[in-house]
């Protein structure tokens, strides 16, 4: 019966995932960052009706208008990465576009964690949207940066491959 279950599971991981993507890590690394920016869109949008008030408490430069951008822009943003980090079939301008997205929000999200950390001290982080309200600090611009550094080596990985 063991042996029936571990040739099930086998062969439904190979059904699934095609021999390319089993014999090269590239894509794992894509699938783990996938899973981390999956986690981030449905903590963010969970509870996407507070989410221009936790923007709005980080004070940047346009007020409210800017703030409701924001909200908006950034699980957009995250979206549009996921064909890339799941390594989806599409076109290389499609490609270029997904890659392009992981890119400006890694970025984006690295530069309010550093101004709430620099400016804005005892703000929400708005990572995990008010669904796990936690506050700015230290770790977010660790985490954030960590986010951006494995965003621009997977997009590397993947150009010169």
């Amino acid at each position: 019966m063991k042996q029936r279950m571990i040739h099930f599971w086998l062969g439904l991981f190979q059904a699934i995932f095609p021999e390319h993507v089993r014999r090269d890590p590239a894509y794992w690394r894509r699938l783990a960052l996938g899973i981390v920016v999956t986690f981030l869109i449905i903590t963010q949008l969970f509870t996407f009706e507070k989410f221009v008030d936790i923007t709005s408490g980080w004070h940047v430069a346009g007020g409210g208008i800017m703030a409701a951008l924001l909200a908006g822009l950034l699980p957009l943003l995250e979206l549009g990465s996921l064909p890339f980090l799941l390594s989806m079939d599409m076109s290389r301008g499609s490609r270029r576009v997904s890659q392009a997205c992981l890119l400006v929000v890694s970025a984006v999200w690295f530069g309010m964690a550093l101004w709430c950390f620099l400016a804005v001290p005892m703000s929400e982080s708005g990572l995990f949207g008010a669904t796990l309200p936690l506050l700015n600090g230290w770790w977010t611009v660790v985490f954030t940066g960590l986010v951006g550094l494995a965003a621009v080596l997977v997009v590397r990985e993947a150009n010169e491959a």
